[in-house]
């Protein structure tokens, strides 16, 4: 069996290795969780940018169907059929004729003016459905090239907001990291030192430590065994004590 300073050095630099080992794991999981958490933090924000282009795309996908199509087309068709009616006016068939001119003259002219108006409704009519299916696909290469942007933006922000994630995750990490505590520290140091003093002398009956030393008092073995003809030398108190002859 080890004597009693040999097993206090031994639970002194046990403890402080269980201490500092414990602290070490508290530690460790304390970066893995920070890393953990910024790593989801990273997923939570590009399952935004997947929520916002996926929105978009519905959108689209609507805007690009034959409903709203011909809704767009039906638009730009009334469009251009009222700017054309907000031009013209009510013919006055008795224009350029003299007060008494003929009843028949004046439907002959009726006629060919209302005959003139209904080509002139029909061409209105025809060039409004051209313009308005030219407008429509217009509007629809609009909305296509908006939807390209958007999401390029969104890509452009998502592919940044990745490479910025290791960043991320090593400052977590450095906050979440705890300096090790002194006292594990000081245990196991004192262990060690208390286990080299007790490897260089033996415990004497209470009474100190018997060192091997050689001056004018005299000199001692490391077993404490007085050398004949000489004075064994102890120091007082253990490691710490005070040196002295007897």
């Amino acid at each position: 069996m080890c004597d009693p300073v040999t097993a206090t050095a031994l639970a002194l630099s046990a403890g402080g290795s269980y201490l500092q080992q414990r602290e070490a794991d508290k530690n460790a999981k304390r970066v893995q969780d920070a890393k953990n958490n910024a790593f989801e933090a990273e997923q939570i924000r590009q399952r935004a940018f997947q929520d916002e282009v996926g929105a978009a795309f519905g959108e689209n996908v609507n805007k690009q169907g034959r409903e709203n199509f011909d809704e767009q087309k039906q638009v730009e068709e009334d469009r251009f059929k009222q700017a054309f009616a907000e031009r013209r006016v009510q013919p006055d068939y008795n224009t350029g004729l003299r007060t008494n001119a003929p009843k028949n003259v004046v439907l002959a002219r009726q006629a060919e003016s209302d005959k003139a108006s209904a080509e002139t409704d029909r061409d209105v009519g025809n060039l409004a459905g051209l313009q308005g299916y030219g407008n429509a696909l217009f509007n629809q290469g609009l909305d296509q090239s908006q939807f390209a942007r958007l999401f390029g933006n969104v890509q452009d922000k998502a592919y940044g907001q990745t490479r910025l994630l290791p960043l991320r995750m090593q400052s977590a990490a450095n906050n979440a990291r705890k300096s090790p505590s002194l006292f594990p520290t000081l245990l196991k140091t004192g262990g060690q030192a208390l286990s080299f003093a007790s490897a260089g002398g033996s415990l004497d009956g209470g009474n100190g430590f018997v060192v091997p030393f050689t001056g004018s008092s005299g000199s001692v073995s490391a077993s404490g065994i007085p050398i004949p003809g000489k004075k064994p030398v102890f120091l007082q108190g253990g490691p710490f004590g005070t040196l002295g002859g007897v």
